[in-house]
């Protein structure tokens, strides 16, 4: 417990103090104190990452509670690359992935077996490729992909086998089409 006296700015932990003596300690050393523990505290979160980043590349062996050993090993097969498109807003389906630019342009990338990128066919795309503008909004579904534009139409393409993308059939689609409601 501590007793705290603001006009001396002092702070006093009675739990240690012994009767009768006079310990008191100062709101700037409890502070001090604090400090000290937070950045050892932050040196030491580093020196974790630090550590595990440098084991992805060696090999680590694990034993379980029945004594059987197995050796796993990670080394990273490639560097992250870095988007330069400035994407606002992101969503995946199944096996695609869009996303949304500052200027409102819609880029997909990934599988297209059900046309669910709305490119005009059904070929995989391995890089970002632009689709539509005027976009404000998107999401990825099982197959099939949603974008509403800035004029509040709904636009709809890929797997349609229960009519997901409420056009009215159930036929695929592998072109954005508006869906009127």
């Amino acid at each position: 417990m501590l007793t705290a006296d603001v006009s001396k700015k002092t702070v006093t932990p009675t739990s240690l103090i012994t009767p009768g003596s006079n310990m008191t300690v100062t709101v700037a050393a409890i502070l001090t104190a604090v400090g000290e523990v937070i950045a050892t505290q932050t040196q030491i979160a580093r020196e974790t990452q630090s550590a595990e980043t440098d084991q992805r590349t060696k090999k680590r062996t694990f034993t379980n509670t029945h004594t059987v050993t197995y050796t796993n090993t990670f080394t990273p097969t490639s560097t992250p690359t870095k988007i330069t498109y400035k994407f606002l807003k992101i969503s995946c389906g199944s096996y695609q992935s869009l996303a949304i630019n500052f200027t409102g342009s819609l880029w997909v990338t990934g599988s297209n077996v059900y046309g669910q990128l709305g490119t005009g066919d059904n070929n995989e795309r391995k890089q970002w490729e632009q689709v539509l503008t005027g976009v404000i909004a998107i999401a990825g579904g099982w197959g099939h992909s949603l974008a509403l534009k800035n004029d509040g139409s709904l636009w709809a393409t890929g797997n349609n086998g229960y009519g997901q993308l409420g056009i009215g059939d159930n036929v695929d689609r592998n072109q954005w089409i508006p869906v009127e409601y």
